[in-house]
């Protein structure tokens, strides 16, 4: 148990500091998601937008529009 107790606490750290910049950078959960999916599409696609984007672009869509999204009920800050 006490290995276990020490890899989780350490990638917990990392978690949580990911998280608070990511807060203090992106305004709301939908800006970072397309902050994320731009740049994967960018270095993941040879710079052409493929069928990777046009899917995330309709998950994002769905996430930003749906009312029991987690990103629409869940508080960002």
């Amino acid at each position: 148990m006490a290995a276990v107790r020490k890899r989780t606490v350490p990638r917990l750290g990392s978690v949580l500091r990911t998280s608070r910049l990511s807060q203090v950078t992106y305004n709301s959960c939908g800006d970072f998601a397309a902050g994320y999916i731009l740049g994967r599409c960018l270095h993941c696609d040879e710079e052409h937008f493929g069928d990777w984007y046009t899917e995330m672009r309709d998950a994002h869509r769905l996430l930003k529009m749906h009312g029991e999204s987690p990103w629409l009920t869940i508080p960002w800050k």
